[in-house]
């Protein structure tokens, strides 16, 4: 799904006062033109509103964790943490149970980035400040995350082990793609977001 569709789609729910509390790639799904449309709003409340904890363990933001007040910013986190396992293959934090994988949302600092595909390079920081443990050092509302998105044409992160950008993946038009299936083929033309 594209990226951009995703933070849209959320700055409406958030426009209406409501936080999804689940986002992952399972409750984003493709309409007809390709765009990435949310799904499943079945816990979603209002902003502001103490949860209880719930929504998936591997992209759950720290106040939920802790039950306390979310906002667009949790959302927020579960798509920086979602973003980070599409282009690194894991997610943010990987423990071996679910209580230590809650902590780890709370307490640990993020793992260095080791994305499996080129990315740009102010994708890191992006991610980093969407995932941050306070909700006040976040990105506040979807079209903040927006506009702070990577240029599509940005330069690359190296991915090589000789530090080059293969050859494949450079060039001015160069953007993006962040598919749901990791195994897909990258578009001869260049990712997109």
């Amino acid at each position: 799904p594209r990226l951009v569709n995703v933070l849209e789609g959320l700055g409406h729910a958030h426009g209406a006062g409501l936080v999804h509390g689940d986002i992952k790639p399972a409750n984003l799904l493709r309409n007809p033109y390709g765009q990435a449309v949310l799904a499943d709003f079945g816990i979603a409340r209002r902003s502001s509103e103490a949860l209880r904890p719930s929504g998936t363990p591997k992209y759950i933001a720290p106040e939920l964790v802790r039950g306390a007040a979310v906002g667009p910013w949790t959302d927020l986190y579960s798509v920086c943490a979602m973003v980070w396992e599409w282009v690194t293959g894991t997610p943010p934090f990987v423990r071996g149970d679910v209580a230590a994988l809650l902590q780890a949302h709370r307490t640990d600092p993020l793992p260095p980035l080791a994305p499996r595909i080129p990315v740009p390079v102010d994708l890191e920081p992006w991610l980093r400040c969407g995932l941050q443990k306070a909700p006040v050092d976040r990105f506040g509302m979807a079209a903040d995350a927006l506009a702070a998105l990577p240029p599509l044409a940005a330069p690359l992160r190296p991915i090589a082990p000789d530090g080059a950008v293969p050859a494949a993946y450079t060039g001015a038009s160069l953007t993006l793609s962040l598919d749901l299936d990791f195994d897909a083929p990258i578009s001869p033309d260049g990712p997109r977001f």
